[in-house]
């Protein structure tokens, strides 16, 4: 039945599911012409001298892909500045061998920006004790315990189940937030309820949430079972974090550099 379904629904399904799930994969990154390469090289200039002025050494920076579902900023990574002066993006992402095992990378500036074909960014420069406390723990590793198992790109934002690279930064900024009281993924997940975290909410149809699974091994909707609305999920997004971290940090500085 399913087969059958899927044969008779193709071009609809390339239509109203591909695109939902189509953000980019540095496993498939296209060669970049002369304008584009230069265009990434502009951007991540323009990220670095905003840092720099603001004389920050982290920051949580985003990376813009074409809108999908009221979502456009759709990869966030943690930048910071290391012993050298060199900006460094720590950022989670699906293995490019396994597609559903998750690995960290420690990406220049310029690396991290390479993928997209919007050059647009949105950065968020938190309070000076969460830049040190996040830098270090990056450094030392100590967030790599928030490393879930599973990936999934449209993660539920309230279970542990699967992990998207949204979620993994929102739980490191939780972990020094919360005084790295919490100790576990479970922990950092209560932790932004309690202090008023509001995922995006989401629209998806009924073929989406039929055939996504069944052709992108990164798409999961079994963590979803208790959404209240049978076609809407809860998604962490690059938007609702940084918004979390303003509510926390009425001192922290947002910006959105435009190409």
């Amino acid at each position: 039945l399913v087969v059958i379904l899927y044969k008779g629904c193709l071009p609809l399904f390339m239509v109203c599911v591909i695109p939902l799930f189509s953000v980019g994969s540095v496993c498939k990154t296209e060669p970049k012409s002369k304008e584009e390469a230069i265009k990434v090289f502009d951007l991540t200039g323009k990220v670095i001298d905003f840092l720099e002025s603001n004389n920050a050494e982290l920051a949580f920076v985003a990376r813009k892909n074409k809108e999908n579902h009221g979502i456009s900023y759709t990869h966030l990574g943690m930048a910071w500045k290391d012993e050298k002066g060199k900006w460094v993006v720590t950022n989670l992402l699906q293995n490019c061998e396994n597609s559903d095992e998750l690995a960290t990378y420690d990406d220049g500036m310029a690396l991290f920006f390479a993928p997209v074909s919007i050059y647009d960014s949105l950065v968020l420069i938190p309070s000076k004790e969460t830049q040190t406390e996040l830098k270090e723990a990056i450094k030392n590793k100590e967030i790599e315990k928030f490393k879930g198992d599973v990936y999934s790109i449209n993660a539920n934002a309230w279970s542990d189940k699967y992990q998207n690279c949204v979620q993994y930064v929102l739980e490191a900024y939780v972990y020094v937030k919360s005084g790295k009281k919490v100790k576990t993924r479970r922990d950092a997940i209560n932790w932004t309820k309690v202090k008023g975290f509001k995922p995006q909410k989401i629209k998806v149809n009924l073929l989406e949430r039929t055939l996504g699974p069944l052709v992108a091994r990164n798409v999961h909707f079994d963590d979803h079972k208790d959404r209240k609305k049978p076609d809407e999920i809860e998604v962490a997004t690059a938007e609702t974090v940084m918004q979390f971290v303003q509510k926390l940090e009425p001192e922290s500085t947002l910006i959105e550099i435009k190409e």
